[in-house]
Parts: structure tokens; sequence; C-alpha cells
């Protein structure tokens, strides 16, 4: 082989180096890292955000025990739970979460509130507590401004079929003009954790 063929190999060999080792720097650079989705909280109180191209997945089956149709009846309203799994995208990665459709009917048999059709639900998963035992959503109601919102917590039972809500609301400033007839203190149509008021409901 002449020095000149020799070269012309060597500089071949050193270019497809060079792109293969580019090309694994771009897939490592966007490999995405799957994290367990009770690690969320770990996150959160880190207060450093979720790492980059990272996927809070429900790898260990959690939400499992959550999903479903469930009822409840409480201070004269009947309620409808629909629990399903979602996914929630941010810039640097996604998590999946439960989504919350519901149907509020009180004792006149009026219809207070009906998200079960809303392609956002009013109420979307945040995260798990620290041991697990209970799921955390965020909670936005149909008067909202108004100081109907909060987080709502679920809390299955040991009975499977059972699992207990509760809510603490969210401090706001409360729209003026259009509050005059809703005080968030007594007209909420969940219970209030703060006065150790919980709901059960049942699958």
């Amino acid at each position: 082989m002449t020095v000149g063929a020799f070269l012309s190999v060597f500089l071949t060999m050193k270019r497809i180096a060079l792109m293969i080792g580019v090309l694994f720097c771009i897939l490592n650079t966007n490999a995405q890292a799957i994290f367990p989705v009770e690690k969320s909280i770990d996150f959160y109180i880190a207060g450093k955000g979720y790492p980059k191209n990272a996927y809070l997945k429900d790898i260990n089956n959690l939400f499992d025990k959550y999903l479903g149709n469930w009822t409840a009846k409480y201070n004269g309203r009947d309620y409808t739970f629909m629990i399903t799994k979602g996914i929630r995208s941010y810039d640097v990665g996604k998590e999946d979460i439960l989504e919350i459709r519901y149907l509020v009917v009180n004792a006149n048999g009026t219809v207070e509130e009906d998200t079960r059709n809303t392609v956002r639900p009013g109420i979307r998963g945040q995260f798990f507590n620290a041991d697990h035992s209970t799921y955390m959503c965020h909670y936005y109601g149909k008067k909202a401004k108004c100081g109907q919102a909060g987080t709502l917590y679920f809390s299955p039972e040991i009975n499977p079929n059972q699992m207990t809500l509760s809510l603490i609301t969210k401090a706001m400033l409360i729209a003026d003009g259009e509050c005059l007839d809703f005080d968030p203190d007594t007209q909420q149509i969940f219970p209030l954790m703060r006065l150790e008021q919980f709901m059960t409901l049942i699958k």
C-alpha cells in the first residue's frame, strides 16, 4: 500500500470514528431516563425540577388501585368519579398522572358540576406523599376564581374498593364582583381537611 493510499484509508477511518462519536453523544444526550412516578415528590422537595428527558413512569403499578369508576354520598350530594391514567408533558420530560372527571348532583337532582366529557379534567394528578399512601391532585372547580380550588387528597383504604377524599383549599385572591354569592368556607362541594371532613368513595 502506498503512503497516499494509507493516508486516505486513515482519514476515512478517522471520519467514521468521529461520526460515530458524534452520533453517540446525540443519542446519549436525548436518552430518556425513567424514574418511578412516586419519586416525583422527591424532585419537588429538592426544588430543582425534574432531570432532563425524565419520564416518571408508573412502573410499580401504584395507580392500579385508583383506576375505575367510584361513587360517594356526602352532605346530600351524589358523586361519581371516573379515574383514568394520563400523561403530562413538560419542557424537560413527562410523567404518568391520574386524571379525574366527576359528576356532582345535589339532593334536588340538580347537576352542580359535570366534567365527565371535558377535554381537560378538573382534577389532575400531582404526586404521591412520602409513604405512597395518598395521591395528591390539583383541583379547579366551576368557581375556582372564588376559592373553589386547591389540592385533593385521595387515600385508598385496606378495603381495595374504598378510599377517602378531602380538600385543602388554595390560598388565593378572590375575584372582585364575581363571588358575591359564594363563600369558600361553606360552599365547597368537597369536604375540607382543616375541618376534619372526609368523603368515602366506593368502587
